[in-house]
């Protein structure tokens, strides 16, 4: 189930932050996957492992569903050439683009409710 925190986040949230949240969710996930396989995490935590995969894995599902009516990306993931592909790595082209300054400056900013607007593309992921 989705918070009402998640919820009210999700709506103020910028385009790239919307980004940050689905990258930061497909990481954990992937980290925790990684973990179970490889047997790193221990017997007596796997139970909350899974199910802390299944909340994160329905806090993603969420926020990329929100993407169509927040800013008109087509959030069809199973589409390898459709908008949230070309959405999703038009920002990651972005992030792997910063400097360490730069990210430190971005983070920075994003604790302080402060605006990056400089550090952001200049184009829209639709306009490349």
């Amino acid at each position: 189930m989705i918070s009402k925190d998640l919820k009210q986040q999700v709506e103020k949230a910028t385009e790239v932050i919307m980004f940050f949240l689905i990258h930061g969710c497909s990481s954990f996930i992937y980290k925790v996957n990684h973990g179970l396989k490889t047997k790193q995490i221990p017997k007596n935590k796997i139970s909350d492992a899974r199910k802390d995969i299944k909340n994160v894995s329905d806090t993603q599902a969420y926020v990329v569903s929100q993407l169509l009516s927040k800013f008109g990306v087509d959030n069809d993931v199973k589409n390898k050439d459709g908008d949230y592909w070309k959405w999703y790595f038009h920002w990651d082209a972005w992030k792997n683009r910063l400097s360490d300054k730069q990210w430190e400056e971005v983070k920075r900013k994003i604790e302080n409710e402060e605006s990056f607007n400089e550090l952001l593309p200049k184009n829209k992921w639709n306009e490349i």
